[in-house]
Parts: structure tokens; sequence; C-alpha cells
């Protein structure tokens, strides 16, 4: 469990609050893409936190739209021309 990892309290009072508690995800990089080819476009949903919760409309714009720029299977590295 995460939480047998963590040395601090932070949101520890949570651990049996599924609305609250916080979480580890595991992230595979299929892709990647160099600062100069990376998507920034209008529209698009953006967070400081490394994953949240997909609330808002945006959030599926975004989606669809990645998975046109980044169809799965991929496995190559994106450049400034594409």
């Amino acid at each position: 469990m995460a939480a047998d990892v963590l040395t601090a309290g932070y949101h520890r009072e949570f651990i049996d609050d599924l609305d609250r508690c916080e979480y580890f995800v595991p992230v595979e990089w299929v892709a990647t893409v160099g600062l100069d080819a990376a998507i920034h476009e209008v529209g698009m949903f953006g967070n400081q936190n490394s994953v949240c919760a997909p609330k808002t409309p945006k959030w599926r714009h975004t989606v669809d739209r990645l998975k046109t720029l980044f169809p799965l299977g991929t496995r190559r590295t994106r450049t400034a021309q594409d």
C-alpha cells in the first residue's frame, strides 16, 4: 500500500476516504516530444497537478485531440515537422 512507504502524514487521515485520499498512478510513456514540438492549443485542458479527475468538457476535447496526434500503438518520437 502506498501509505506504507510514505514517511510524512500528508493526507493520511483520508486513507479510507476514496474521494479525498491520495493515489499513486503508474504512467507508461509510449511517445515523447521535444519542447520544440510540444502541443499547445487553445481550448485544451490544463492542470498543474500530475494527475487530476477528468470532470470538465475540456478534458474530453483534449484527450480526443491528443489521440489524433498520438495514435495508439505508435512508438516514435514526434518532431517539429509533424
